[in-house]
């Protein structure tokens, strides 16, 4: 009895991990307006997944590329930034 219930027990354990979605690559990865953060700080990254771009005179320094599902959105936020804030 004890071997069936721990069995069980194994079996709704897995399907509910396996069910869980990844937040790494749901809603959370969703991109979200880039805006400044402080002086040549800006975000660029998603929703729950934080992406970051420095801005030297030497380049642009991203900082956290975030999933490879963002990198339709992160891509666009940078090319966003470079031409909506005053970089």
């Amino acid at each position: 009895m004890k071997d069936a219930f721990a069995l069980g027990l194994l079996v709704t354990a897995a399907s509910v991990f396996t069910q869980a979605p990844n937040p790494l690559r749901g809603p959370g990865s969703q991109p979200v307006e880039p805006y400044r953060v402080i002086g040549n700080i800006y975000y660029v990254g998603a929703v729950d997944v934080s992406s970051h771009i420095v801005v030297t005179p030497q380049g642009l320094s991203l900082i956290d590329t975030g999933t490879k599902e963002m990198l339709p959105g992160v891509r666009a936020n940078i090319e966003n930034s470079a031409t909506s804030c005053a970089m």
